[in-house]
């Protein structure tokens, strides 16, 4: 029996799922992009500092989530681990933005 195709608004809610106990405060942003017609997905870490292993294996992780609600779907998932010290609205928000950070201060906000 071949599973349906994922909605976006299934795509966001795997995702979330998958993030559960993994944002840690060197994250900034995590983005994606889903292309149901090609079966892939692909997702994008923000970080405030060089990536390192375990920031790949968190990433692996959250997409490994919709991997699996997902199992024989997609065809190819990517994840990458970006350092960058842009302001937050410089970033790719790509089709969506699954968590951002706070970056501002109250006093900065008038």
């Amino acid at each position: 029996m071949k599973k349906r195709a994922p909605t976006r608004q299934d795509i966001v809610l795997s995702l979330a799922n998958g993030t559960i106990g993994e944002i840690y405060p060197a994250i900034r942003q995590i983005s994606f992009r889903y292309n149901k017609e090609k079966k892939a997905l692909y997702l994008l870490v923000y970080l405030d500092r060089e990536p390192r292993e375990d920031d790949y294996e968190t990433a692996r992780y959250i997409s490994g989530n919709v991997f699996g609600d997902y199992w024989g779907f997609f065809e190819s998932i990517q994840e990458e681990c970006i350092y960058s010290t842009a302001p937050q609205n410089k970033l790719d928000p790509l089709d969506g933005i699954l968590y951002a950070r706070r970056e501002y201060d109250l006093e900065d906000v008038s």
